[in-house]
């Protein structure tokens, strides 16, 4: 009997740390990081967005009559039109900068867009691929969807997300979120836009976690930076959730996460 409960114990003392393990027993400083990896990752997924409205408006405005050619420098792009009227467009970049952009990320390699439809039609979608595309040397993966569902309202879809970061941690990501502009509609550039994001994803972190994202009370992002300015999220990680509290508007890089009942104040996002 005493052999079957030394047995027993020791079985139940393992089973209770693998269980701890996989349920992710973070401290708080690792569940700060883990926001911040969040924050990271749909930054680089909206960046990509961002990138291919900007292209949008650089076909658009390229008043030459031949689309395919060079904008920006270091960004250049070609256009297929297929028997269907869908257009396949390739955008190679090479150590580029948007200088519209409030951050500094360098992009390389090559982003593949199918578009159906135009910005003013009914139908107007695109499919976004990547080909050895990195930003600051961290590769892209994944599809992402950017369906138009009216004048000012996507939705976004991405599937088979994946960053390999530069130190071999991987994040994925899939889900859905959509994202309505809510200013910049009266001027034709796309660089004062300011838009309004809800949604979720789930996914690994570089942890080796599993999390879910979600839109508490709606984002606000401006285009032309790298961070929402305001609203909140949830986010939850190996069965421990984390809310993250994006101000009032002020464009800065803090936000006050709250854990287990614990808020940290201005906590400063930075990648």
């Amino acid at each position: 009997m005493k052999a079957v409960s030394k047995w027993f114990y020791l079985s139940a003392i393992f089973a209770a740390l693998t269980f701890s393990s996989c349920d992710g027993h973070l401290d708080d400083t690792e569940r700060k990081q883990a926001v911040k990896d969040d924050v990271q990752a749909d930054g680089y997924y909206d960046d990509m967005i961002s990138e291919t409205d900007d292209i949008q408006t650089l076909i658009l405005e390229d008043k030459s009559g031949n689309q395919n050619g060079s904008k920006d420098g270091s960004k250049t792009y070609t256009i297929v039109t297929n028997p269907d009227g869908s257009r396949d467009i390739t955008v190679t970049f090479v150590n580029y900068t948007n200088l519209n952009f409030a951050n500094s990320h360098v992009k390389n390699g090559i982003v593949n867009i199918h578009v159906t439809g135009t910005p003013d039609s009914t139908t107007f979608i695109r499919v976004i691929t990547f080909t050895n595309f990195t930003i600051d040397g961290n590769q892209i993966l994944g599809t992402i969807t950017v369906t138009k569902v009216s004048s000012i309202a996507n939705t976004i879809q991405i599937a088979n997300g994946q960053i390999i970061f530069t130190d071999g941690t991987t994040y994925t990501r899939q889900g859905v979120k959509t994202r309505t502009q809510i200013d910049g509609m009266l001027t034709p550039s796309i660089w004062d836009n300011v838009y309004q994001v809800t949604g979720s994803f789930t996914g690994i972190n570089r942890q080796g976690l599993s999390y879910s994202h979600d839109v508490v009370t709606p984002l606000v992002r401006y285009m032309s930076y790298r961070y929402f300015v305001s609203g909140i999220l949830e986010l939850e990680v190996g069965n421990r959730d984390i809310v993250i509290d994006f101000g009032d508007g002020t464009l800065d890089n803090l936000v006050d996460i709250t854990i287990n009942g614990t808020t940290y104040p201005d906590v400063p996002l930075t990648h």
